[in-house]
């Protein structure tokens, strides 16, 4: 959570994450690395499956079209695949991506048994749910269960405001010894000085990154783990210096089994990882083999010099696509900027080029919307990786509409419930599945509709229900 390409390395605000800053020197490190959004609502599907915003964010979509990603391929494979965060999975509608693409497991905020310690409220009394050492150590217990190959998704949140984490005094502590040390000029100095707490979480999620992999390192696996580390975004309470640092993040390869480190100066972005990954995997294993991709981008470049050879379009926030990384040119609303080799920009009037940017991003908004709004991304039928929601005639979307307006989830529940009572089983069974295409993780609901199919005497899919209820939300 908001690790920005400033705050790692020998950059601008460096010295605050000095073993991320360790692991370049033993890792592949891409200097010039893009995030494709401005927030995290754009992280994983970018990521994981190089897919297109659609209009306000590809988990924003009413329905989402068909799909691939590294988490469905991958267990399509024999992987078994899970997702660790310390908040909801439903903030920004994760659960339903993930529950897409058939997520084994899931750990949020509600897996989280006695032992482990939740970030304290804050004045307005909220919590983001468990800080990053809680959520490293949380999935080192439960990877003790896992065999076999697997793929971990781990999602931190403490880099993020309001700046609550475990021994914060101690961090804002170490953050002054490293600027007396650094002897900063006066101004930055300053500057790092007002934004203290910024700089102590990254301190702290930094060495809950050390400690992650110090214990990681005692599993017999470790010789054959791959660590892919990258920020969703650079963090945005500090000033941005331009338009293009909301968007520079790191992106780190690490793994015993690389032959030697390396830092590549070409540019590269999320929607680059998954293309990547699975061709080295398709390549040097037994995997299915997909003759055509979805893909938005075309993989990661390994040049050591800078250049673009991509076309990026950045959704800074929710339905906005004003900016663009073409060639070593960043064209952000209206105006045209160079991008040099250090990854500043610089204003500039390039009429011929810009125009030729402009319709090159107009091709790219048409394309994006008709893959999102006509299902073009990946063929239904030929889509053996998906989990798709259930699927209602516009007679049940009319019964549903009319029954849940100005109904939320809960209550919508309670409507699900009093109608099984009343023996009403088919309505019943709509809300639930209504309600489980909204919120998966809603645990009533699943339990109703097992007990609802039961009733009604379908035995085998009440059974089948349970058994991924017993999976989801006891195990």
């Amino acid at each position: 959570e908001g690790l920005g390409g400033e705050f790692v390395g020998n950059n601008e605000y460096g010295g605050f994450t000095p073993y991320f800053d360790s692991l370049i020197d033993e890792g592949l490190y891409w200097e010039n690395f893009v995030s494709t959004t401005g927030r995290t609502f754009g992280v994983l599907p970018s990521i994981l499956g190089s897919l297109p915003f659609g209009e306000q964010g590809f988990l924003e979509q009413q329905k989402i079209p068909s799909h691939i990603t590294l988490p469905s391929i991958l267990k399509a494979n024999g992987y078994t695949t899970s997702f660790y965060s310390g908040d909801k999975s439903s903030f920004d509608k994760k659960i339903n991506f993930l529950e897409f693409n058939n997520i084994d497991e899931v750990i949020d905020e509600d897996k989280f048994e006695e032992g482990y310690t939740k970030t304290a409220e804050d004045e307005r009394g909220f919590s983001w749910g468990y800080p990053d050492e809680e959520i490293f150590r949380k999935t080192l217990s439960v990877l003790k269960t896992k065999e076999g190959p697997r793929l971990d998704i781990i999602m931190t949140i403490s880099n993020h405001e309001p700046f609550t984490f475990p021994n914060k005094n101690n961090y804002l502590t170490k953050v002054d010894s490293i600027l007396n040390v650094k002897k900063l000029g006066t101004v930055l100095n300053e500057e790092i000085k007002t934004h203290s707490e910024i700089f102590a979480s990254l301190l702290y999620t930094d060495n809950a990154i050390k400690n992650f992999i110090t214990e990681y390192k005692k599993r017999p696996d470790y010789e054959n783990t791959i660590f892919v580390i990258t920020g969703d975004h650079r963090l945005i309470p500090m000033v941005q210096k331009d338009r293009l640092c909301r968007f520079h993040v790191p992106f780190l390869i690490y793994s015993p089994l690389l032959n030697k480190a390396e830092k590549f100066k070409s540019v590269s972005s999320h929607f680059d990882v998954t293309p990547s990954l699975l061709a080295l995997l398709m390549n040097k294993y037994n995997f299915i083999k997909l003759d055509n991709v979805p893909w938005i981008s075309s993989g990661l470049d390994t040049a050591k010099q800078f250049r673009n050879i991509h076309k990026i379009p950045l959704m800074r926030y929710k339905g906005n696509i004003n900016d663009y990384i073409y060639e070593d040119y960043l064209y952000s609303d209206g105006s045209l900027y160079k991008i040099n080799e250090n990854f500043g920009i610089l204003k500039v009037i390039e009429r011929e080029l810009e125009n030729t940017i402009v319709d090159s991003l107009k091709m790219f908004k048409k394309l994006n919307n008709y893959t999102t709004t006509k299902n073009k991304i990946f063929p239904v039928n030929d889509n053996i990786y998906m989990n798709p929601g259930v699927e209602f005639s516009e007679e049940e979307l009319k019964i549903i509409k009319e029954i849940t307006k100005g109904l939320n989830s809960d209550q919508t529940f309670i409507l699900a419930r009093d109608k099984a009572f009343k023996k009403e089983y088919k309505n019943a069974q709509l809300l639930c599945d209504y309600i489980l295409n909204e919120n998966p993780n809603h645990a009533d609901a699943r339990t109703l509709k097992g007990r609802v199919l039961a009733w009604g005497g379908k035995f085998k899919e009440s059974e089948k229900i349970e058994k991924v209820k017993i999976r989801k939300f006891l195990i």
